[in-house]
């Protein structure tokens, strides 16, 4: 948060701490204390969704099939896909 207020640039966080100061400045705990929860439940559903796409992505990605057919003069053949080139047209 510092690096962010230093760049002149407002991020959730700064939003965060200038109302849960606020609050804390006129004597509203209570609310300082609802900012602070629905901020972590935000930050914990944030993790929460980008960990579950990122195991998603994986999950595909090792669906991904090693070799490729390939008719090479006119003989069907099974490659690594790393061998693979894009034809020339």
């Amino acid at each position: 948060m510092v690096r962010a207020a230093i760049r002149r640039q407002v991020i959730s966080h700064t939003l965060m701490t200038v109302g849960v100061l606020a609050a804390l400045a006129i004597g509203e705990w209570a609310t300082a204390t609802v900012i602070v929860f629905f901020m972590h439940m935000g930050a914990y559903a944030e993790t929460f969704t980008t960990e579950g796409a990122r195991r998603a992505v994986k999950d595909l990605t090792a669906l991904a099939p090693q070799t490729a057919r390939v008719e090479r003069n006119g003989v069907e053949q099974e490659v690594p896909i790393g061998a693979l080139q894009l034809a020339k047209r």
